[in-house]
């Protein structure tokens, strides 16, 4: 690999010129910048990056953990962040976590060593004891997704308990008092605000809940599929899948069972809008839905901001909008 000095030699000039031609910090005579370039070319340099940050102090990259790269709804955040970091001249590490604590700490102290200089997570624990790494090296760092009770750093979510609000209120209004709810594993922020909005359309509508069609589970299709046989069994007139993984779990399980949507049971989900399930599937999908490649393009936009030192959002919660499918209908009498 060819050297600075190689390209001094070149050039028949001194390492601290061909330094200042890169940086154009300094001014260099046009005679001189046009050997350097030359010599550049001719051996097709390529300055070394590391040595780069330790002067500066940045890389212009960012880590990014996401628990799944394959779950749709994460590919288009991080295909959003890496397009606005392009176009700012930043590049993207990306860790998976596998909501997997360890496997988030393991990709938190690789992306370190790597001298990211900012980071963009979905957390994956139940508090922000998780983030300790992070609060400690003082690199800045910004939530997307879930957050933590409690937390007041910067996060760019979406509203979870509003758009579940306005999905169970819509079935209450066709007649639907046995709605069924999937929701992800407890201590996640997101399950915890999204059952809040079902619970407030129930207290509103004075209708008592039923326990047994609340139903909690990890985020994988096979649990959620074995979750909503169970909860089928208790002869819910509507289901509610509160995330894209759930929704097809859910799907799995009605289809086993034979039930027909929505002549048997209507059923919602809450997505993303970029998401082409619900208008695939036969009878489409009325679900409530989330900006998902937005939440990607705020959350860069904020930590690239904070990062140049400039004024910005420290939050940043997206609304939600109801599409109205073919898998809703009157409750059965």
């Amino acid at each position: 690999m060819k050297t600075i000095k190689d390209v001094a030699e070149l050039a028949k000039v001194s390492t601290a010129t061909v330094s200042n031609v890169l940086s154009g910090k300094r001014y260099v005579s046009p005679e001189l910048v046009k050997r350097v370039k030359n010599a550049i070319l001719h051996l097709n340099y390529k300055p070394s990056a590391i040595a780069k940050s330790l002067k500066t102090n940045k890389t212009n990259t960012i880590g990014v953990i996401v628990s799944d790269i394959q779950n749709p709804y994460y590919a288009g955040v991080v295909a959003a962040i890496n397009t606005y970091c392009f176009k700012k001249g930043y590049g993207v590490i990306l860790g998976e976590s596998y909501e997997n604590p360890k496997r988030q700490e393991y990709a938190i102290n690789l992306m370190l060593e790597k001298r990211v200089d900012g980071f963009i997570i979905a957390p994956v624990g139940k508090n922000r004891e998780e983030l300790d790494l992070l609060i400690k090296s003082q690199i800045p760092f910004l939530l997307i997704n879930r957050t933590f009770p409690g937390y007041d750093g910067c996060s760019v979510t979406v509203d979870n308990e509003g758009g579940a609000y306005k999905i169970t209120k819509y079935l209450i209004e066709l007649g639907h008092n046995r709605i069924a709810i999937v929701c992800g594993p407890k201590e996640y922020s997101t399950t915890q605000e999204r059952l809040a909005g079902y619970l407030r359309a129930y207290r509103e509508s004075k209708i008592s809940t039923d326990n047994e069609l609340i139903g909690f589970s990890k985020l994988e299709i096979q649990p959620v599929y074995k979750k909503a046989m169970t909860i089928l069994k208790k002869s819910p007139t509507a289901i509610f899948a509160t995330n894209n993984i759930i929704t097809i779990g859910c799907l799995l399980a009605l289809k086993k069972t034979k039930k027909m949507v929505p002549e048997d049971v209507s059923f919602v989900s809450f997505e993303f809008e970029e998401n082409p399930l619900p208008s695939i599937v036969k009878p489409s999908l009325t679900c409530v839905v989330q900006p998902g490649n937005r939440v990607g393009m705020e959350a860069a936009k904020i930590l690239l901001a904070r990062l140049f030192k400039k004024v910005c959002k420290d939050r940043v919660v997206l609304k939600t909008k109801i599409i109205l499918g073919e898998s809703t209908a009157p409750a059965p009498k």
